[in-house]
């Protein structure tokens, strides 16, 4: 299996506003009102729009996920994934999408995707959260909401995970 990893460049700020819509997404300042013409990221409907933005340009191809500004790519093999290659970056510049190259990973065997690493064999937890959720003491997991949330987040990666909690929290 053959892996690539994109991040759209620019995020919302690349999604042009409609003129009619501007009126709405203006602010005032001291000498006057000011509108937006470009999908600012302070917008809560912002990260919504700009992936069905992407899920519009990739939707119909059965090999591209996407969320938000994140874009995967998936092949069989090395000769297919350079073809999809090929067919996503007409995609992209027929769209006016750009990459921000830093983040892009192309034709890999394994990627880290969303807290998780992919590969052909199977999808597991990335690793660098793991000795966090280790150190945490017990008594501080039945107190916090946010660790609870960290390890159900990762818990349908760890066999067992009832049986070794149920004993540590009453």
């Amino acid at each position: 299996m053959c892996i690539s990893t994109f991040d759209a460049n620019r995020g919302y700020y690349a999604r042009r506003l409609a003129r009619k819509s501007r009126p709405y997404i203006a602010f005032r300042l001291p000498w006057g009102k000011s509108k937006y013409t470009r999908l600012p990221m302070d917008i809560s409907t912002a990260p919504d729009e700009y992936q069905a933005y992407l899920v519009r340009i990739f939707g119909d191809m059965d090999f591209v996920a996407v969320y938000l500004n994140d874009i995967l790519v998936f092949s069989e093999n090395e000769e297919k994934h350079l073809e999809h290659l090929r067919i996503i970056f007409q995609r992209l510049e027929k769209f006016g999408v750009s990459l921000n190259g830093k983040k892009c990973r192309i034709l890999r065997k394994e990627v880290d995707y969303l807290g998780h690493t992919l590969s052909d064999e199977r999808i597991r937890p990335q690793a660098k959260p793991i000795p966090a959720i280790q150190q945490i003491a017990c008594p501080a997991i039945a107190r916090s909401s946010d660790a609870l949330g960290m390890i159900n987040y990762y818990g349908e990666m760890a066999p067992k995970k009832t049986t070794l909690c149920k004993h540590k929290i009453r």
